[in-house]
């Protein structure tokens, strides 16, 4: 059993956790605003970018850990800002796919250098990141057992 001294350094790392998410964010936002996107937008456009042939909504919600109607939704808002467009997929005639247009691929280019992003971690060495990395990927397992455990 965690101790009352345990739980407040948990409870607190999660907060720091957060808070350094949410300054992130921002730092990322006030570039993207430029651009007109948002950050989950951009986050979008580069995972439909990287699946190619193989960016179905199912398959962006596994990416983006999202569920599929709020990537359809995203999906809708990328193509009424003429940056994706849905394509019946041809090896399954009831799915679609979504990929980039001309405004989006350039777009997404713009996008891509992500400098505030650069900054900001790289405060870290390399060792430093490694690190940072490998206890992220540890407590994103985590969360996401307890997440199917608890049927989410």
């Amino acid at each position: 059993m965690m101790g009352e001294l345990s739980k407040d350094n948990v409870f607190n790392a999660w907060a720091l956790i957060r808070r350094t998410a949410d300054l992130m964010g921002r730092a990322r936002h006030k570039e993207l605003v430029r651009e007109g996107l948002t950050g989950r937008q951009a986050a979008a456009l580069h995972i439909i970018s990287i699946l190619g042939k193989r960016a179905t909504p199912a398959n962006i919600a596994r990416v983006e850990m999202r569920e599929p109607h709020t990537v359809s939704h995203m999906i809708l808002s990328l193509e009424e800002l003429g940056m994706v467009r849905r394509c019946k997929d041809l090896d399954k005639a009831n799915q679609v796919r979504a990929e980039l247009t001309e405004k989006g691929l350039e777009c997404y280019e713009k996008c891509k250098p992500r400098q505030s992003i650069y900054r900001i971690i790289g405060c870290l060495t390399d060792k430093e990141r490694g690190q940072l990395v490998d206890l992220l990927d540890k407590v994103s397992a985590a969360a996401k057992k307890e997440l199917s455990a608890n049927g989410g």
